[in-house]
């Protein structure tokens, strides 16, 4: 770009063929708009077998990681859920998350929409889980959500759930992953 390249037809096809090989790829789209690009293929990353350091797992989480809550509008059955959604290549990374874990979540693949997504939501999974944020915590706007995240948590824990504990859940689940 800095040599102005992107502005020919040969520049700009380049970086569309750089392109196939982020993220999701070649679209259908792209194929179809400009026909001449020739996919770029991403090289294939081993794993390593080293030890994930704990404060890249948090800082990598910070990045990635999605604390939210799941709601049965019918029965008031609720669920928190922390979740890492990936492209599908990236499914050893999240295997490696989850054994670090110690195994609390489960790895699913979405072929249909080339994705992989590590979920843990077993209530009882949740205390080792947030015992590693008090020893390598979160920074940022992830640190308000994990801490709203971690009310609902305590609340659903009592397994008491009245008007008013639903209330005060609903109040918190409002305010997650909010800006303002």
């Amino acid at each position: 770009m800095l040599s102005k390249d992107h502005l020919i037809t040969k520049g700009l096809e380049k970086i569309l063929s750089y392109k196939t090989a982020i993220s999701f790829g070649e679209s259908d789209k792209l194929k179809l708009l400009f026909p001449n690009i020739i996919s770029m293929k991403r090289p294939i990353v081993e794993m390593s077998n080293v030890k994930l350091n704990p404060f890249w797992v948090t800082g990598f989480i910070e990045g990635e990681g999605s604390f939210h809550v799941n709601t049965n509008k019918k029965t008031d059955k609720m669920r928190p859920v922390f979740s890492i959604g990936l492209n599908n290549r990236d499914k050893p990374l999240l295997i490696r998350i989850n054994n670090f874990f110690n195994e609390i979540g489960s790895v699913y693949v979405s072929d249909s929409n080339n994705s992989a997504e590590l979920k843990i939501f077993k209530l009882s999974n949740f205390n080792s889980f947030i015992h590693h944020f008090s020893i390598y915590p979160l920074r940022g706007f992830k640190l308000y959500n994990f801490t709203i995240w971690c009310n609902i948590v305590k609340l659903l824990e009592n397994h008491e759930l009245t008007p008013e504990t639903i209330y005060k859940i609903k109040d918190l689940k409002n305010k997650l992953n909010k800006w303002n």
